[in-house]
């Protein structure tokens, strides 16, 4: 009798461990979620303030729109990007990533140059984004041409891809090709940080340079 109480006991305590230990876990993961959601509106924030910036002052130059309006919910809605007419810079947000994307190096307004601070591949929504930033000029049959170019890759484990995007678009906008330059990471956090403040569109100063060019190229049909 007393081992059965005993054995009853320890099944009671297990289960009540259980229960604690799902609850700490999932009140965990609610309190990661929230973390994660307030640093991607505080980038998006930034970008779209930093677009903004851009977009008063380089008036020649389509896109800089706010990186929202890229945003679509596959099969319900498409992204509300202005179509481009002029050459474009624009920064897009992927998930929880920013990158810069524009054709403002090319007599072929199709011919994109995309600058990924993670060095990684043109995702199906990053596709949809840019297929709405160039529609006017996609006929039946045209391709869109993505050029991947090397740029600075960020520090591990950092999250200031948002910042490198918009250092990226700092630099075309100002008729710089951004493709293997790189920068002192805290400079770039002062020079975007003080745009943001004052608005003055200064491009960030380049550390290093490397010769590059693409790391690959792709045809979106």
């Amino acid at each position: 009798m007393g081992c059965c109480c005993f054995l009853f006991h320890m099944f009671v305590y297990h289960q009540l461990l259980l229960v604690l230990v799902t609850t700490r876990v999932k009140f965990m993961l609610i309190e990661c979620n929230k973390l994660k959601w307030h640093i991607m509106s505080t980038v998006n924030s930034t970008v779209s303030k930093s677009m903004q910036h851009l977009r008063n002052t380089f008036r020649h130059v389509d896109g800089l729109e706010d990186v929202g309006y890229g945003q679509s919910v596959c099969g319900r809605s498409l992204p509300r990007f202005k179509s481009a007419t002029r050459p474009f810079v624009q920064v897009l947000n992927i998930g929880d990533h920013w990158v810069c994307a524009t054709n403002a190096f090319s007599n072929n307004k199709n011919q994109i140059f995309w600058y990924d601070s993670l060095h990684g591949t043109v995702s199906y929504q990053s596709v949809v984004q840019l297929t709405s930033l160039v529609r006017r000029h996609v006929d039946s049959g045209d391709c869109i041409t993505v050029f991947r170019r090397l740029c600075d890759h960020q520090p591990p484990s950092s999250r200031l891809c948002g910042h490198f995007a918009v250092a990226t678009a700092l630099a075309v906008c100002h008729g710089i090709d951004p493709t293997g330059c790189g920068y002192d990471t805290e400079i770039l956090v002062q020079v975007i940080d003080r745009h943001l403040t004052t608005g003055i569109c200064d491009t960030v100063p380049v550390k290093h340079h490397k010769h590059a060019d693409n790391i690959s190229v792709r045809l979106l049909l």
